[in-house]
């Protein structure tokens, strides 16, 4: 984010250009979205036959001990936030920066996925089960996929400008 430029501030060419690639990113998250619900719900009406359950906490079964009348609101409050803080970074970050708008785009979608079973069912279903880690979905999937790459961008490949020196 070390650009003036972003997906919300440019000129006016360079406005369009970014909202055609932005409005592609989104695209993604929106695909990532609909593949996990379709899924999830073709597993529910028998359509698919794979393990699955129900997880009322948050990963690996977190917070599940809770009330309902306590979890519910609190996974609606901090997937809101988390959703807007994703959006809004994803429209502040520079053209330039595509492993991060992709990292992002993917983590957006997973995002959404959970976000729409919790606010709809109270719930996740998970059914992707290894045997040997914790059942899970697909939206999971590109959560850990987006944030991975999110890490390995800021280990890996982060640009740090170097400071002015001061002068004495």
């Amino acid at each position: 984010m070390t650009s003036e430029r972003s997906y919300l501030f440019t000129t006016r060419k360079e406005g369009w250009n970014s909202f055609i690639v932005l409005r592609w990113y989104l695209l993604l998250s929106i695909a990532i979205f609909l593949l996990d619900q379709t899924v999830k719900r073709g597993i529910e009406k028998g359509f698919i036959n794979i393990s699955y359950h129900y997880n009322e906490g948050a990963m690996m079964g977190l917070f599940r001990g809770l009330s309902p009348n306590l979890r519910i609101p609190f996974f609606a409050v901090i997937s809101v936030l988390a959703l807007s803080f994703i959006l809004y970074y994803m429209f502040k970050l520079a053209p330039e920066e595509k492993m991060t708008m992709l990292g992002l785009t993917i983590l957006l979608g997973g995002a959404l996925g959970n976000f729409t079973d919790r606010l709809v069912f109270g719930r996740v279903l998970d059914f992707i089960d290894l045997g040997f880690w914790p059942t899970f979905n697909i939206a999971d999937s590109a959560i850990s996929t987006g944030v991975a790459i999110l890490i390995f961008k800021a280990l890996f490949t982060g640009k740090h400008k170097e400071q002015p020196e001061e002068k004495e």
